[in-house]
């Protein structure tokens, strides 16, 4: 199974002292024939600007093509289709053709290996402000000596 890529806006160094913000995560393919460097970027992107909504709407509303719930770990396949954890490996290998290495994508047909599904863990949190963090730790540390 391949391992779990924890997508959190924590990481992300933030100006603004308000709101929240969205990571937005661009998967591209393996190696040539199924994912290609595996690669992840992220932008933080303020919910005050006028040029997030499209972005932030298409996150906000993923479903998993198969349960319909939005997913907490994003599973993406080579094909690009993207499940639920709970999903992808049910929907894979339900086709004839599945068999112990890899499945049919329910959406496209598409071949799919079952050790090139990327999990994508994506989490909502409050803006940071590292500088801030570490004066707080400083002068917790200061207090406690």
């Amino acid at each position: 199974m391949s391992d779990v890529i924890v997508i959190n806006d924590d990481e992300h160094i933030s100006s603004s002292d308000s709101g929240s913000d969205i990571d937005i995560v661009e998967i591209s393919h393996h190696d040539r024939q199924s994912f290609q460097s595996s690669k992840s970027i992220s932008s933080t992107i303020d919910n005050s600007s006028p040029s997030h909504t499209p972005e932030i709407d298409g996150l906000k509303a993923m479903k998993c093509v198969v349960c319909l719930e939005t997913p907490e770990v994003v599973a993406v396949a080579q094909c690009g289709h993207y499940f639920c954890r709970d999903c992808v490996f049910i929907t894979l290998s339900s086709s004839r053709a599945a068999d112990k290495k890899s499945g049919i994508c329910s959406v496209c047909r598409q071949k799919v290996r079952y050790d090139q599904v990327l999990f994508l863990e994506m989490r909502m949190g409050e803006k940071r402000n590292p500088e801030k963090e570490l004066e707080e730790e400083l002068s917790r540390e200061l207090e406690s000596e």
